[in-house]
């Protein structure tokens, strides 16, 4: 029985989908921007805010209101957490921007394992250095109220990493 959030599971559900570089767009990709009331079709800009939202929203949970912005998941969103744990939205700082996935487990390095889209441009769980994330955020109910996570949420399950740290996320 899978006991990971209903939004961890929706992501790990489109685990392998990719975009498509050039005149083409991913139509799956593109269903979640009209979903979420994207005024762009293409699967060429940054698009982990919408993997997220996406699966949030498919969770059940709320959204922030500038949900495309990685960094706008660290700003009055949900319950700000002192770790991580399985369902928390990991939200990381980039050169030209955020990152954001969810918290799947760790792997044997002890680096924490998430799941999340454009991730070398496409769905899928990489290691992220534990000193890189600029918070955790427990997402809030689909009203916005706030809640916490399950304590067992926090005995992160180990799992299988090719030892390299997600470095492409643009």
């Amino acid at each position: 029985m899978n006991t990971n959030p209903d939004w961890l599971v929706e992501m790990q559900r489109h685990n392998g989908l990719q975009e498509i570089k050039g005149a083409r767009h991913n139509p799956t990709i593109q269903a979640w921007l009209k979903e979420l009331g994207a005024w762009w079709t293409d699967d060429e800009a940054a698009w982990c805010g919408v993997a997220i939202a996406h699966c949030l929203k498919v969770g059940k949970r709320a959204i922030p209101q500038h949900w495309y912005r990685a960094m706008a998941y660290a700003q009055n969103y949900g319950t700000v957490l002192q770790k991580p744990c399985v369902g928390a939205i990991a939200v990381y700082s980039r050169t030209g921007g955020g990152h954001v996935a969810i918290v799947a487990g760790k792997d044997k390095q002890g680096r924490i394992m998430c799941y999340g889209g454009n991730q070398n441009n496409a769905v899928n769980v990489m290691a992220f250095d534990t000193a890189r994330p600029v918070v955790y955020v427990w997402p809030p109910k689909s009203d916005s109220s706030k809640t916490i996570p399950f304590a067992e949420r926090y005995n992160l399950p180990i799992l299988d990493s090719d030892g390299r740290i997600s470095s492409d996320e643009s």
